[in-house]
């Protein structure tokens, strides 16, 4: 079996990680796999291909923030990525994230419909049914069940400054995506499922695996204990906007009264962000090092994740792992491992007291977790679930 993976950027972020390790693991089970991504820095460590270039990038961000048609340029970076795929005689595509400014998706969906591959789309956002927006739950918006139009998100990325073509960007997506015969839409939550079976793509066959992470990091920092001074409030994000609640963090840093009790870590601000902060607000720069971002995780008191709109965040994931309760709020796929393995509290969104109340409990407090429930949120079990999917796709 061989297998291309296509996405953005593999060297940063939660899905570029997410990419990393199914390759890796296929590696190890002696699958052939090329990953196959447009921006970011060059991968050494896997059988890669970067087929997108900075000018290419930054001229399709700004013909789409112009017109509104995210993945409609790009063609000769697609048709540099088609003779990759050509080469290398895939039996699956594994597609990912394909916005971002990096691939011309009517040039790729043509090709993969004329060679008859096989197709597996992990869903990480909204936008593959959408007109415009990667979520609307933040402006409670149902157009995409029926027809984009008059978006209320132009503003948000992929941004559009001049154009709105939500109807025909809506109307393009769903005639070629839809068209695509041998596909598998796989979302990591069963929230992103249940809207995917009231979009476009009711039709298609819909699989859910959670998200998975890499524990090799965390089993060597069992000695790392948590904090005995402070009550540690920790949130990480890659990018802090209002989307991943920010401001929350902002309102709860000026409702905390005692300010030698708590202290609040933020992992990803950037530097202008920094100004904006309360002084009780301790600021870190983004870091790809995993041991350092663990070790807060296990330092911390609760991981705090404020997410207005998400699927089924990693950063989730890594603080479970670590032995870390997590308070968010009930939006999107959030909640669902805190239900699935009762490991922290759904809150009411900005109900700080209560945000309060759950640290004050957790305090001293650690998550005891199992090697099965370790095992199920580990990237082998990912890769298990995801080479089900490849198999049924083979028969």
């Amino acid at each position: 079996m061989k297998i291309v993976q296509i996405c953005t950027n593999v060297m940063s972020g939660s899905v570029g990680k997410i990419v990393r390790d199914l390759s890796e693991e296929l590696n190890k089970n002696n699958i052939q796999t090329l990953v196959c991504y447009g921006r970011g820095n060059k991968l050494t460590i896997l059988n890669s291909f970067k087929f997108d270039n900075k000018i290419d990038v930054y001229s399709h961000a700004i013909l789409a923030r112009m017109f509104d048609d995210d993945g409609l340029h790009s063609k000769r970076a697609t048709l540099r990525l088609i003779k990759k795929l050509e080469e290398f005689e895939p039996d699956i595509v594994h597609l990912h994230c394909l916005h971002g400014y990096y691939i011309n998706y009517p040039i790729l969906f043509d090709y993969l419909n004329k060679k008859n591959i096989k197709v597996v789309w992990t869903l990480h956002d909204c936008w593959s049914f959408t007109g415009h927006c990667c979520y609307f739950s933040f402006e409670n918006c149902e157009k995409w069940i029926k027809q984009c139009e008059r978006c209320p998100q132009l503003k948000t990325y992929p941004k559009s400054y001049f154009k709105d073509n939500s109807k025909r960007n809506f109307q393009v997506k769903k005639e070629i995506f839809c068209n695509l015969q041998n596909l598998c839409i796989v979302t990591p939550s069963n929230w992103l499922k249940d809207l995917v079976k009231k979009s476009f793509f009711k039709s298609k066959n819909i699989e859910v695996i959670n998200n998975g992470i890499d524990l090799d990091i965390i089993k060597g920092l069992k000695n790392t204990n948590k904090s005995k001074k402070e009550k540690i409030i920790l949130g990480v994000a890659s990018i802090w906007n209002e989307r991943k609640g920010l401001q929350d963090f902002v309102e709860l840093a000026k409702n905390i009264k005692n300010h030698s009790q708590y202290k609040i870590i933020l992992v990803g601000i950037k530097k202008e962000q920094m100004k904006l902060l309360p002084n009780n607000v301790i600021a870190i720069n983004r870091t790809e090092n995993r041991e350092q971002l663990f070790k807060l995780y296990k330092q911390a008191t609760i991981f705090f994740n404020p997410t207005y709109e998400d699927n089924y965040p990693t950063v989730n994931i890594e603080a479970f792992a670590c032995g870390t309760p997590i308070i968010t709020y009930n939006s999107g796929g959030s909640p669902e491992l805190i239900n699935k393995f009762d490991c922290g509290k759904v809150i009411k969104r900005k109900d700080y007291k209560e945000l309060l109340r759950w640290c004050d409990y957790y305090y001293n407090r650690q998550l005891i977790i199992s090697e099965e429930e370790l095992k199920e949120i580990s990237k082998e079990n990912m890769l298990t679930k995801y080479l089900d999917v490849y198999n049924k796709l083979m028969r």
